[in-house]
């Protein structure tokens, strides 16, 4: 069983992992993911074990650093850490025509294959009878004795 899962081997972390570790803390909260975007060479167990093993050791310094020295993610300090964004490749929805307008194929917004949506008309009541009625009725009031 020893062998069935594969154990991330430790490793001693530098001084300036850990100020790097403190850092991605005041970047992105609790998010370890993406903490771990700051190492390449550490796998989220470590992450992970590092972030435990601070919380116990220096509370007050995690404290600080995820609420009074906690930073905002920029665009511009995110591609300083991971390169540009490419937004070329991004999804680009089509516009959407407002509704009685045409669209590029001629048909209205709002239509079903060219042809105006139906209007449906509301379900009908359900019909009760006398006998219906004095059923519930007598129901009701047995809640009540």
């Amino acid at each position: 069983y020893k062998e069935a899962y594969q154990r991330t081997s430790r490793s001693k972390w530098t001084d300036k992992e850990t100020d790097d570790f403190y850092e991605a803390l005041r970047i992105y909260g609790t998010d370890l993911f993406l903490v771990q975007t700051f190492f390449r060479n550490k796998s989220a167990a470590q992450i992970k074990q590092k972030y435990s093993r601070e919380v116990k050791r220096n509370p007050a310094k995690v404290n600080l650093a995820l609420t009074v020295e906690a930073r905002k993610l920029t665009r511009s300090a995110f591609e300083s850490l991971h390169g540009k964004i490419d937004t070329e490749r991004h999804f680009k929805p089509p516009p959407s025509p407002v509704p009685g307008e045409e669209e590029p194929d001629g048909s209205l917004a709002g239509s079903f294959f060219g042809q105006p949506m139906p209007e449906m008309p509301p379900p009908p009541e359900p019909e009760f009878s006398v006998e219906d009625e004095s059923h519930t009725t007598n129901r009701l009031m047995a809640l009540f004795e």
